[in-house]
């Protein structure tokens, strides 16, 4: 294991990822087994662990947000430590296969967990909060993605160790005439010869999100009336939002095409 302020970071956060969800699942666990059955009386009690739920999920959605550019901080931070990475690339070699896979989850998290979070927020918009059973069945299927997620950053970081790894231009050889048309190294590719699609990736990332949120919304507005009346405003903005993201996504590329790539680090 590498000891810096990056991982150390990401681990306490992974921690405390573990910690929370699991204290949010207990309550989401006895809202699903009992809501349906419940009196009044006890309907209300349930309701209230619910919007103890929602709040404690929306304490896990920022965490989530915050390791995605840590992550890719903490990759660049790291290379000194590995002889022979010259860029993430090595760092994420170093420590496969759960570099790669904590990766991936980590992206599938993002986008799986912030859909429960837009039915969420809707649902609070809604006369008598009907997905209220609903997401308390959903947050039990994505606990499990949550652990991965965790347990994954855990698993890197203690993998972690400062062996030699090849340099990236072995896997992935320049272009012709070094203007680079041919393979390069992602990390390379992103980081240091089109810098700015570190810009343009996150806004079609969101453009993306926003379609998939309008989908969802109408999903359920479809099997829920209430949430079909308060939904419609809402797929009305995130369709201007995913508009915008992807001008200003375009825009940026727009910008790195003008500027031309820049070498690749020697």
């Amino acid at each position: 294991m590498i000891i810096t302020l990056g991982t150390t970071v990401l681990l306490v956060i992974g921690i405390f990822a573990i910690v929370v969800s699991t204290y949010a699942s207990r309550k989401a666990l006895r809202i699903s087994e009992r809501y349906e059955k419940a009196t009044i009386e006890e309907r209300y009690l349930l309701e209230k662990d619910f919007a103890l739920l929602s709040s404690v999920s929306w304490i896990i959605l920022p965490a989530r947000i915050a390791m995605i550019p840590l992550f890719f901080w903490t990759m660049q931070d790291l290379i000194p430590a590995i002889p022979g990475a010259m860029c993430g690339y090595g760092v994420m070699q170093a420590a496969a296969p759960y570099s790669w896979m904590n990766l991936g989850i980590k992206l599938f998290t993002l986008y799986a967990y912030s859909g429960w979070l837009v039915l969420d927020w809707i649902n609070r918009r809604c006369k008598g909060s009907p997905l209220t059973k609903a997401l308390s069945s959903k947050f039990l299927l994505l606990t499990p993605v949550l652990y991965a997620d965790s347990f994954l950053d855990l698993a890197f970081f203690w993998e972690l160790e400062p062996i030699t790894v090849p340099c990236c231009r072995i896997a992935f050889p320049a272009g012709l005439g070094g203007i680079y048309l041919g393979v390069t190294c992602p990390c390379c590719l992103v980081f240091f010869i089109l810098p700015l699609l570190a810009a343009a990736i996150p806004l079609y990332a969101l453009s993306v999100a926003c379609l998939y949120w309008v989908w969802l919304i109408g999903r359920y507005g479809r099997l829920y009336g209430e949430v079909g009346e308060v939904g419609s405003g809402a797929r009305r903005k995130l369709l201007n939002a995913n508009l915008a993201f992807a001008m200003l996504g375009t825009l940026v590329l727009i910008v790195q095409a003008l500027i031309g790539p820049a070498p690749r680090p020697a």
